[in-house]
């Protein structure tokens, strides 16, 4: 049966280590769904998912040190008998690749690209909030804005130090947060320089396209800093 509050609404797990893309998610689920968790490991989900048999688990791809689709699988696996098995959404900051849809292809009901917002979850969440008032957009919480300058401070010299060793898969994992991040926050203007960067390290460009497209991002990235408003970076 169906786990449904008194609020009519399913009951809810969100896993994602990225805090920005986490609480935007679980923010836009509590206005519509009757019971929402929260995991931010592999181990954390694989325990609160086997407690709180959930009927919807909204699973990041990338996990650290973890695959979401790998995390989905061991679930299933572990899922009590007789009891339905949740629908599964896979949350990315881009495009599954062919191999992802091929891994997902019978456990994943949908990839959605982040930032999901209320909208989009109360589509996939129908029939059980089909009556649910529809919202215009949400405009981004002042405090994860706060929280995307902080972020985006603390990475850039993380960025530095991996693109000074060469280590574009850390690099790549760092862009790949942070584009979530401004998406989220709708600080559109950086999200070309982060994708321009991502695609230089995953396709291991040569020193000069990559030292161009770091070059470029950090320019933006600093300025948006620098003109911060009074009081809104940490």
């Amino acid at each position: 049966m169906s786990n449904l509050s008194r609020n009519q609404g399913p009951s809810v797990l969100v896993v994602d280590d990225h805090r920005i893309s986490r609480e935007y998610t679980v923010a836009a689920l509590r206005e519509i769904a009757g019971s929402v968790k929260q995991a931010v490991s592999a181990e954390e989900a694989l325990q609160t998912a086997l407690l709180f048999l959930p009927d919807l688990i909204c699973m990041d791809i990338d996990l650290a040190g973890a695959s979401g689709l790998e995390l989905i699988e061991r679930i299933r696996q572990r899922w009590p008998l007789g009891t339905p098995h949740p629908r599964v959404f896979v949350l990315s900051a881009e495009q599954p690749s062919p191999e992802q849809l091929r891994l997902a292809a019978t456990d994943v009901e949908q990839f959605l690209l982040k930032p999901v917002g209320p909208q989009q979850l109360r589509a996939i969440l129908a029939p059980a909030t089909a009556t649910a008032a529809p919202r215009g957009p949400v405009e981004p919480d002042p405090e994860l804005r706060r929280l995307f300058r902080q972020e985006l401070r603390h990475r850039l010299d993380e960025l530095d130090r991996c693109v000074s060793t060469g280590n574009l898969a850390a690099a790549s994992t760092l862009l790949h947060q942070l584009i979530a991040s401004s998406a989220i926050c709708r600080e559109r203007e950086l999200e070309p320089g982060m994708r321009g960067m991502l695609s230089a390290c995953r396709e291991k460009s040569g020193p000069a396209r990559l030292a161009r497209s770091y070059y470029s991002l950090w320019v933006k990235a600093r300025y948006y800093l620098d003109s911060a408003p009074a009081g809104a970076s940490a």
